[in-house]
């Protein structure tokens, strides 16, 4: 799948010994449209963990608030 040739190129594109130590990973940032069902988004959330993403982040919009 293409989350996961983007998994392996990320891995390839830092050192074993960094990859092992956590370093230069991808972070995932999740923000599901309002109209989106939880599913949905838990479904691409489960992807990107199953290709071996680990660090992912469910985002939210509050109205009223900058986004970070």
């Amino acid at each position: 799948t293409n989350l996961k040739s983007k998994f392996d190129a990320d891995q390839k594109a830092v050192p074993k010994a960094d990859w092992d130590a956590g370093k230069g990973r991808s972070l995932i940032v999740l923000r599901g449209h309002k109209d989106c069902k939880f599913e949905q988004v838990f479904n691409v959330m489960n992807a990107a963990r199953e290709v071996g993403y680990s660090d992912i982040q469910l985002r939210a919009y509050v109205a009223g608030v900058a986004p970070r």
